[in-house]
């Protein structure tokens, strides 16, 4: 008989944690499994209107750590930022906040070449090329090659 999603879910759960050395990274681990992922928003450097929003969402949301552009919103607001005006305009988008690592942990310079495999979504690699934003680009693709 086959066991249901709520029962092989908590199954792949209990086989993660023991892998996790510390009982403690354990406890955190499923915590973050099973919570509602939060929203994370990005603002578009290309768009210069968007800086205006640096200052509300920064008095609302959490920023980032890593990326000075993108912020976690509230629960409260997670639902609305789809149709907001901003979001409409091209001022905002909605991200993930892991896409946003990547510009933070390749920190491209001018002159080199950025090329990205796995990229699905155009707006997931917008970071790296934020990343060098202030240069000139020489944007070869929807995906990012960079020179």
């Amino acid at each position: 008989m086959e066991r249901d999603w709520g029962e092989r879910q908590e199954a792949l759960l209990a086989h993660l944690e023991r892998l996790l050395p510390h009982p403690g990274e354990s406890r955190a681990f499923r915590a973050a499994m099973v919570a509602e992922p939060s929203t994370c928003v990005r603002l578009n450097p290309l768009l210069p209107a968007a800086e205006r929003l640096r200052g509300p969402l920064a008095e609302k949301a959490r920023p980032v750590p890593w990326f000075s552009d993108a912020f976690t919103l509230p629960s409260a607001l997670s639902g609305a930022v789809g149709h907001s005006l901003e979001y409409r305009l091209g001022g905002l988008y909605v991200q993930a906040k892991a896409t946003t690592l990547a510009a933070a942990v390749l920190d491209p310079r001018p002159g080199q070449l950025v090329l990205d495999l796995a990229g699905s979504d155009p707006h997931d690699v917008d970071g790296v090329r934020y990343g060098v934003r202030r240069s000139l680009l020489s944007v070869r693709s929807s995906h990012l090659l960079l020179s």
